[in-house]
């Protein structure tokens, strides 16, 4: 068993310890915060029953912006020509 060495005098709380107890109320409040703006909406997501959108490859042939590009951009040079 380890010795005591005497009496042991406790550490006052320092700069570093308010800073943790600061950003502890910080914390909290946002989080109440959070909730209190969060409970305002409905528990569905307001995106639901919208449109279904289909994704196309941007970079193969016909699939996309990419390929439209391509197209105006040598339409374009062949009217300089």
């Amino acid at each position: 068993m380890a010795k005591a060495r005497g009496p042991f005098r406790k550490p006052k709380p320092d700069v570093y310890t308010v800073m943790l107890a600061v950003s502890l109320v910080a914390i909290i409040i946002a989080c109440v915060l959070l909730y209190l703006e969060t409970a305002d909406y409905p528990e569905s997501p307001p995106w639901s029953g919208g449109p279904s959108v289909q994704a196309t490859d941007l970079f193969t042939p016909g699939g996309g912006q990419f390929d439209l590009g391509l197209k105006v951009l040598g339409e374009i040079s062949a009217q300089k020509n």
